[in-house]
């Protein structure tokens, strides 16, 4: 921009000035469209720390203000920082922070991530823009404050190992090595690194792969990799090659320039041709065999190949086939693992002992399997000369199981369905021997001596184990209790029952024995054996825990137990005996349940099925219990089923203390017409007996209702009430 003075020449001039001077140039000056926005930062604060974590973050609060014309722009922030030694600014982060602005100002907060950076001191800067901008000098805004960053992040590789210190062109061979932090720097999770691993012959990289490490690697870690690693087949046999790792962090600048290039060289020799391993020799112990017998086949196995092999340890695998190829039909019989590298020209020998399979029949081979399965470990370069078949003609011996006797040991009562009986057996194994660990032998009754699968009655499966499995069979059977008629019937043992085992014969699994006669099972007979404590002391009115154990003296018993008690005074040199008329209320039940011939269970107190303390006078009282007063059992003998005796040594009657108990307090609290309480006195035969207590209420209380009853039977209001 200029400015003239009498630009019209209405002024004589001097000469010496003359009119050339008359123009003065002025600094440019930017002309500006009316209505554009102008954005302005206000309020910016910078929560920065005065060291920046590499790992952490940072929070940004900032105003914008439009001092110019609304617009329909979006508005952008950039934020970036500057180091004090190097003006280039770096971008932290772009973000749009409104879709448009009129004249209302923008208030945003955000939170940045510290980038990887330089160490070195730094300062922020916002930037805000949108298209348009009428003035955009003012859009800028700094932080007072400065963060220094550092960062000696050192990680480098280490202790390279290679499974071969010589390889082929085109061969595959195995490095290892580990990366080391060696700063005192964490990387960020998202700054991982990738591990480049380099081939190179006369200094020319010739491959190159990478392994990826997401990080994060604490100051002093480690981590161990191992990469297979495919030599280029442009390699140049009898010229030396090198393996470079060089872990190159994917942030530039996450790792500082003085600690990146660090890397690890291992040598390798290249050579023409690879490992061959050969078989020299191999036979079988024996070239027939039946199923179940052991065989030996040996082997003996060179490398014919050019180099050593580049792997220490493999796998020589043996089959069992119907063809001499190793198809799918190939049944695995076992392994040999050999251990250390062959040089060219080396060898091992070895052998294996397998048992021919009790399914195997026929013209079969033995196939072995050098390295295997393939393609295996040890690089070749023929692996079709890893097989050999040997044949090996097999006949098939199955075992034969047989029941030769069956013994029956019945009880002294004789055999009674829903009584057990003890059982002995003679079996016999012949052919080959079992192949299972177990042998599942059934025990049925028949009305007959042969065994009709579906028809006879199944009773009892006995799992044996076969390892020392002897002639003799046992078990004790418990014969079922309900649905079979009382009568003469067969105890028959069949052995492999579940079918486990093919045989030569299986028509000789299963023996019967002599006749034996099943009585129908006689009524149970339920007395109580003994009260289960000595002195029980209760409350008048609160729940009686008196167990009683009650026993079944024949046949079986199937249900819910019941007892019931009844309380009498001591009577010296008495025994006590049942008396209705004191039987405490309610009854023990018991859960449902099965009591064979000489079975015992106690019966006691639950949630549901309580007895309560009569209302008796206070004192010791015997303890008599009756068992089954419902009579729900149907019983040989009806008239045994109370007793008294405690079940404690040395005690002979077992007895319950009773005492009274007052439950209004004392003294006497104020309470509520809604609450009530229960107060017991023992009426000894007198008429007009009184019982006195007090009530105590608040003032405008009504007068409480009072009511009374003899046992369980209510009594007229009779009560006199007295306020105070």
């Amino acid at each position: 921009m200029s400015v003239v003075v009498d630009p019209t020449n209405q002024i004589g001039e001097s000469a010496a000035g003359g009119e050339g001077n008359n123009v003065l140039l002025v600094d440019t000056v930017q002309i500006f469209s009316a209505g554009a926005p102008n954005l302005r930062i206000v309020d910016a604060d910078f929560f920065l720390d005065a060291a920046l974590d590499p790992c952490g973050q940072f929070d940004v609060e900032f105003t914008v203000e439009n001092l110019g014309g609304p617009t329909s722009n979006p508005i952008s922030a950039i934020y970036r920082l500057v180091s004090v030694v190097d003006p280039t600014p770096i971008t932290v982060d772009i973000e749009q922070i409104a879709t448009a602005v009129g004249t209302t100002a923008i208030s945003h907060t955000t939170s940045l991530d510290v980038p990887c950076l330089a160490p070195g001191t730094y300062r922020l800067e916002i930037v805000v823009d949108t298209l348009g901008e009428g003035d955009p000098s003012d859009n800028q805004a700094a932080s007072t404050n400065l963060a220094t960053y550092s960062n000696d992040l050192d990680v480098v590789a280490i202790g390279g190992v290679l499974d071969t210190p010589a390889a082929a062109a085109g061969d595959t061979v195995f490095l290892s090595w580990q990366d080391v932090n060696l700063g005192t720097t964490t990387p960020c999770p998202s700054g991982g690194w990738t591990d480049l691993v380099r081939v190179l012959q006369g200094g020319v990289v010739l491959s190159t792969q990478g392994v990826s490490n997401p990080g994060p690697f604490p100051s002093g870690g480690f981590d161990v990799i191992d990469l297979p690693v495919t030599l280029p087949g442009s390699l140049i046999p009898g010229e030396p090659a090198i393996i470079r790792v060089f872990p190159y962090f994917s942030g530039p600048l996450c790792e500082p320039p003085t600690a990146q290039g660090a890397t690890l060289e291992i040598p390798i020799d290249i050579v023409e041709g690879s490992a061959d391993l050969q078989f020299t020799a191999s036979g079988l112990s024996n070239g027939t065999a039946v199923s179940g017998q052991s065989v030996i086949v040996d082997w003996s196995v060179t490398n014919n190949g050019a180099v050593l092999t580049n792997r220490p340890t493999w796998n020589d695998l043996v089959y069992l086939s119907p063809t001499s190829d190793l198809g799918p039909d190939a049944h695995f019989v076992g392994a040999r693992t050999h251990y250390g590298t062959l040089e060219v020209g080396e060898g091992y020998d070895t052998a294996l002992s397998f048992t021919v399979p009790v399914w195997a029949d026929g013209a079969l081979f033995v196939i072995i399997a050098v390295d295997a399965p393939a393609p295996g470990q040890v690089y070749e370069s023929n692996e079709d000369d890893n097989l050999v078949a040997l044949p090996l003609d097999v006949t098939q011996v199955l075992p034969d199981l047989s029941v030769t006797s069956v013994d029956v040991t019945l009880p002294s009562f004789g055999a009674i369905f829903g009584q057990s009986i003890d059982l002995a057996w003679t079996r016999q194994v012949s052919g080959a021997a079992l192949s299972g660990s177990s042998l599942v032998e059934s025990v049925f009754l028949s009305i007959d001596p042969f065994y009709d699968p579906g028809v006879d009655l199944l009773v009892a499966n006995v799992t044996q184990s076969t390892t020392g499995l002897g002639p003799m069979g046992r078990a004790t059977v418990l014969l079922p209790s309900a649905g079979v008629a009382a009568g003469d019937y067969y105890v028959i043992v069949q052995t492999d029952s579940s079918e486990q085992y093919d045989e030569t014969n299986e028509d000789n699994n299963a023996f019967s024995s002599a006749i034996v006669s099943i009585a129908a099972p006689s009524p149970s007979d339920l007395i109580v054996e003994c009260i289960e404590v000595s002195t029980v002391p209760a409350t008048i009115g609160d729940a009686l825990q008196v167990p009683v154990r009650i026993q079944n003296t024949t046949g079986t018993a199937n249900g819910r137990f019941d007892i019931a008690l009844s309380l009498r005074p001591p009577a010296v040199g008495v025994n006590p005996t049942w008396n209705p008329d004191g039987v405490a209320t309610g009854s023990y039940l018991s859960d449902p349940g099965t009591l064979l011939f000489g079975d015992s269970t106690v019966v006691s107190s639950t949630p549901n099925h309580e007895i309560n303390a009569p209302i008796l006078a206070e004192g010791t009282y015997d303890v008599i219990a009756r068992t089954d007063i419902a009579n729900r059992f149907p019983e040989s003998v009806e008239d045994n089923n109370d007793g008294f005796e405690s079940c404690v040594p040395g005690v002979v009657i077992a007895q319950v203390e009773l005492e009274a108990a007052l439950l209004i307090p004392d003294p006497i609290a104020s309470v509520s017409l809604d609450n009530s309480y229960r107060v017991y006195k023992v009426i000894n035969d007198v008429l007009d007996d009184t019982l006195e207590f007090r009530v105590e209420g608040l003032a405008g209380d009504a007068v409480a209702q009072v009511f009374a009853s003899i046992g369980e039977v209510p009594l007229p209001e009779t009560a006199e009430y007295a306020s105070t």
